[in-house]
């Protein structure tokens, strides 16, 4: 029963990594910063600090800023999570609510959670989900890539290269 389940994890994370080579397969170049500060002041307006558990916030328009002890906590309580790290300026990414009808498709709650405050709004109404920022608070640069790796190892415990590049991070009862 043991190696069923392991045929069926590993068959699921084939999956998930064909959908991710793909993605790698184009490169996205971006100068590195958050984009916070190139934000106009009505569109600053709409960036909250997250005080709710995360599945009591819906897509209201806002961004909401999270912490790695907020999105474990979240998964932590969910038998099977995919957390979708989103750069909106990357032809190569997936469109979130595609990512959102594979997970509801395959049981999947789903967490998308931007690397990068620009290019978020305003939030699509068609999105059904909100939309998460990394909280910068705790992390000592505007460079993107330093922050969402510290975030991301934090939060997976794992720094392999496949998580560096990874985009779709798959939990399964919080592990």
């Amino acid at each position: 029963m043991v190696n069923a389940i392991y045929q069926k994890m590993n068959k699921l994370h084939n999956i998930i990594m064909y959908i991710l080579s793909l993605t790698v397969i184009s490169s996205c170049i971006e100068i590195n910063g958050s984009g916070y500060l190139r934000l106009t002041a009505e569109e600053k307006s709409h960036i909250k600090v997250c005080t709710s558990p995360l599945d009591c916030v819906s897509n209201d328009g806002n961004l909401y800023t999270v912490t790695v002890e907020q999105v474990k906590e979240y998964v932590k309580n969910k038998p099977k999570v995919l957390v979708y790290s989103y750069l909106p300026f990357c032809p190569a990414s997936q469109n979130p609510a595609e990512v959102k009808e594979y997970c509801d498709k395959n049981g999947f709650d789903f967490l998308v959670i931007s690397s990068v405050y620009d290019g978020l709004l305003p939030v699509p109404r068609t999105f059904t989900f909100p939309v998460f920022v990394i909280d910068l608070t705790p992390y000592e640069t505007d460079n993107f890539q330093k922050y969402g790796d510290e975030f991301y190892s934090a939060l997976t415990n794992d720094d392999s290269e496949n998580r560096q590049i990874s985009s779709c991070h798959l939990f399964q009862n919080g592990i």
